[in-house]
């Protein structure tokens, strides 16, 4: 009787996800900083005088009470968004009037084409969204309205599979 495994092995390839979009390179032959270098930079002399810097406007972040609705906390296999489309959600009302292709928000969100696609559809389906042209613009439809009209995604029932 042979001790060795016998049939597949469960799981040899390692599926943790990988980022999408090209990788930051660097030219041959230079060195990362080390953080000691960048702590210890010179002090600058009293004699030099502040600048003034303009305040950068900052957009309106996304309430948390936006961000968590039923909508996308009820599971896709449920009849909702499910979190991960939340963040493509998101990025499309950052964008706003410009919209977005959908290889723009999987280089920015980080999830791969196929699966911004599926959220994007999702998306459609709800009326949140609009094409033309191959982008992805928001309607400006909230998602409250959305699952109201829709019908409301309710959460599934904790422990029940």
């Amino acid at each position: 009787m042979s001790k060795s495994q016998k049939g597949r092995r469960h799981r040899t390839v390692d599926r943790t996800p990988r980022p999408v979009g090209t990788a930051v390179r660097r030219p041959a032959g230079s060195t990362p900083v080390a953080p000691d270098a960048v702590a210890s930079t010179p002090e600058v002399p009293d004699a030099v005088a502040p600048v003034e810097v303009a305040p950068v406007p900052v957009a309106p972040a996304v309430s948390a009470e936006e961000a968590v609705g039923a909508l996308f906390q009820t599971a896709v296999r449920d009849g909702g968004l499910g979190l991960p489309a939340a963040r493509t959600w998101r990025h499309l009302l950052e964008s706003d009037s410009a919209g977005a292709t959908v290889e723009e928000i999987s280089a920015v969100v980080g999830y791969q084409p196929q699966t911004i696609g599926r959220h994007v559809n999702g998306l459609l389906k709800y009326g949140m969204v609009r094409e033309s042209g191959g982008r992805w613009y928001p309607t400006g439809r909230s998602q409250w309205n959305a699952a109201a009209q829709h019908g409301p995604a309710a959460p599934a029932l904790t422990g029940a599979r």
